[in-house]
């Protein structure tokens, strides 16, 4: 191969795979976002309904005047943690295993790995003005999102610098046929030339 044809290989290689690459990580990003979002919006509406649940169960033993206990509103074997607070947002009640900070102001947010949403519904009854949900897998689903889209990255890359050695090699190999050809036609050209200039020297 000459050093034109290697020069001109070797840009149109890199050009390939820098091409491929910011193509492969954009839709991974795109990707990324979408998961995001998708996760993020899923965990809070999971909450929202166990909120109201809990809601509704404070309302109903409100009216009827009946005994609530109040670790009785949620038993759970997941990761998912309530609060109560009073009118003045000191806690009533909680099944946290550590205290946290409660910005009662949002409605939902991201704080320290956990999503928190403050569903203020109760309007008081039994003396609850507040239940705040916490729910702390939402980064470890992140995490996974993140290792499967970088795996995912990994096998699509190989296999699209695979497929292009490939075809390289594919459309390399006519010009290389070509190249080959018109050598042994030069060479065969020249030493029938060769044969009457020397009988005739």
């Amino acid at each position: 191969m000459r050093v034109e044809e290697k020069s001109i290989l070797t840009r149109f290689v890199s050009l390939y795979h820098i091409s491929t690459f910011i193509l492969l990580c954009t839709i991974a990003l795109l990707i990324y976002n979408m998961q995001y979002q998708s996760i993020y919006n899923l965990t809070i509406s999971n909450l929202e309904t166990i909120s109201s649940k809990i809601s509704a169960k404070i309302i109903t033993s409100a009216m009827k005047n009946e005994k609530l206990h109040f670790n009785d509103l949620y038993n759970s074997n997941s990761r998912i943690r309530f609060s109560l607070y009073d009118k003045e947002n000191e806690m009533i009640f909680s099944d946290l295993k550590s205290p946290i900070k409660i910005n009662f102001d949002k409605k939902n947010y991201l704080q320290n790995d956990s999503i928190i949403i403050v569903d203020k519904s109760p309007v008081g009854h039994l003396g609850v003005y507040s239940i705040v949900m916490v729910n702390d897998t939402f980064i470890e689903k992140i995490h996974n999102i993140i290792i499967t889209i970088i795996i995912a990255f990994i096998l699509f890359y190989t296999a699209i610098c695979t497929i292009g050695y490939y075809m390289i090699q594919l459309f390399m190999k006519p010009i290389e046929n070509e190249r080959t050809r018109l050598d042994n036609f030069i060479k065969d050209t020249t030493h029938e030339l060769n044969t009457p200039v020397t009988a005739l020297m």
